[in-house]
């Protein structure tokens, strides 16, 4: 910046030095220019600055990934791994995810971890990536304290691909997954074989050319039948019902006695991870998901369950579509039509059209 210095004038004020008047000018503008650029300078946000590299040994390598933990995090708090697409890295899955819009108001942890395998891809059949998921999480329980029985995982493309590895491997350490644009795939086989009953939400792109939706359905009804779910689906749509513009659909199978879900959300979205208001936001929904499970099973239902910002669903009524109040079936899944009338905590109705099917 080029400040222009003019002579001083003599000012004849009684007592006032001659000179001394015009020079505080100068430096008056000169601070007030470079407080105006500063303001124009982009800062790093607190969601940036948050993100740290944790590199940890495991075994004979040195691995890395990305973690986030949001400001005045609370004693046991849950964490969340979000593992990122072939030829991807942690900093890009971060960058996509922001998971951080989320985490600061939950209080949970994210860590994105970083694949060293040819292309960048997940190992899907040897011990690797295991041994590294398992180290993550016991680092983080050092450092941290974290609940132990609410991690979850997350992954975009062939990271969600290994969620389904992971499920299969880790039922002990993991409380559910939810792979968004990908499903298993290639070397790792379509099976359903946790140790325990595992919650699955599955987020797919309608227009998607890598991993399409008419593949994913044959590997959801695995986990079906593994978990013990009903075959007749609740399907919701739009989704959320009460945004009446949104192109996203929920399809809901669930497990009577034990309330463990596998759900199907589909937005009219390609091969990315789409938070997109108008539809849905991705990351809120995985959260909105994992959170409700412990590897013990179930912590609240999702009638329970938040679906508005601090307001819970206090009351729900079934009506036919001539308006006839309906008796709740046990599982909500008898083959019709429903309109459904939830009453919220903060006392307003939400109304919206549910469809239970095959």
């Amino acid at each position: 910046m080029k400040l222009s210095m003019k002579s001083p004038v003599r000012n004849k004020v009684k007592g006032h030095r001659p000179g001394i008047l015009p020079v505080k000018r100068a430096v008056l503008n000169f601070l007030l220019c470079m407080v105006c650029f500063s303001a124009l300078v982009p800062t790093v946000g607190a969601q940036e600055s948050q993100h740290q590299k944790v590199r940890i040994p495991v075994g004979a390598v040195t691995r890395e990934f990305t973690l986030y933990v949001p400001a005045q995090l609370p004693a046991n708090a849950p964490l969340l791994l979000s593992f990122a697409g072939m030829n991807q890295t942690d900093d890009f899955q971060a960058d996509q995810a922001k998971y951080w819009m989320v985490a600061d108001t939950a209080k949970f942890i994210v860590v994105y971890p970083r694949a060293v395998n040819p292309n960048a891809s997940w190992d899907m059949t040897g011990p690797s990536d295991l041994e590294f998921t398992s180290a993550i999480i016991d680092t983080i329980y050092s450092r941290y304290a974290i609940d132990k029985t609410r991690v979850y995982a997350s992954g975009f493309s062939w990271g969600a691909n290994f969620c389904y590895r992971i499920a299969n491997s880790m039922a002990d350490k993991i409380a559910a997954i939810a792979p968004t644009m990908g499903h298993s795939w290639g070397p790792n086989p379509n099976v359903a074989a946790s140790a325990r009953p595992m919650p699955v939400l599955q987020v797919m792109g309608t227009v998607d050319d890598v991993f399409k939706l008419e593949n994913v359905q044959p590997v959801l009804d695995k986990w079906i039948a593994h978990n013990g779910c009903n075959t007749r689906a609740r399907t919701t749509e739009p989704y959320p019902a009460s945004r009446s513009s949104s192109q996203a659909v929920k399809k809901l199978w669930i497990n009577t006695t034990t309330k463990v879900e596998v759900v199907l959300l589909t937005t009219p979205k390609g091969h990315w991870h789409s938070n997109d208001p108008a539809h849905i936001m991705v990351n809120q929904e995985v959260w909105d998901f994992c959170k409700r499970y412990s590897t013990a099973g179930l912590i609240v239902s999702s009638v329970d369950a938040v679906e508005q910002p601090g307001c819970l669903v206090i009351s729900r009524e079934l009506f036919n579509l001539s308006g006839v109040r309906l008796n709740v079936p046990a599982d909500d899944s008898t083959p019709a039509v429903y309109i459904v009338r939830d009453r919220l905590s903060d006392g307003s109705i939400k109304s919206y059209k549910m469809i239970a099917n095959n």
